[in-house]
């Protein structure tokens, strides 16, 4: 049983399916009326295996934005270092205003053409360890900001469940 703030109570059942000849995976049910329903769960592995094999392309285009928003928090989470490394950071800035997460986009733009400006990108492994103090700076900018992350995590949330309906990604 779960509380919203003390305000409203939800009951959760979480069980365990499939297995033996399948994948196992878990169901997650909510308590409505008495009766215990079934809540979407999102099937994320053609995504990951997109984002890990650099096959992002080849998704529909509401996927592709949602996995360079999960290649984003991936590689934020390792370091700014990471964002600026990669060769997907524009798709992945792009992705973010289309997610309406804006404060990471335009903090990440600015750091890019500020902090960085006389910088080629993505940044190679020379030009990070050049300029590591830099970049820690930058990053510890970017994490202070705790207000851009909970405007991204929401607008994740609101994409998954607006725009990614497409049959192969829920059962």
């Amino acid at each position: 049983m779960l509380y919203d703030s003390g305000r409203q109570k939800y009951e959760l059942l979480l069980k365990r399916a499939g297995g033996w000849r399948t994948e196992s995976y878990n169901e997650f049910y909510t308590k409505q009326n008495c009766e215990w329903v079934q809540v979407p769960s999102f099937h994320f592995d053609k995504i990951y295996s997109a984002i890990f094999q650099n096959r992002v392309e080849l998704l529909p285009p509401d996927a592709q934005v949602l996995a360079f928003c999960m290649e984003f928090e991936y590689e934020i989470r390792d370091g700014l270092q990471e964002v600026l490394a990669s060769s997907n950071q524009f798709h992945m800035i792009e992705a973010l205003r289309q997610i309406e997460a804006q404060q990471y986009a335009d903090l990440l733009l600015h750091i890019m053409q500020n902090d960085f400006h006389n910088e080629q990108f993505p940044l190679s492994d020379e030009q990070i360890e050049r300029m590591q103090n830099q970049i820690e700076k930058a990053d510890k900018v970017l994490w202070n900001n705790k207000s851009a992350y909970d405007v991204f995590h929401k607008a994740v949330v609101t994409r998954l469940i607006m725009r990614l309906d497409y049959a192969s990604y829920i059962f």
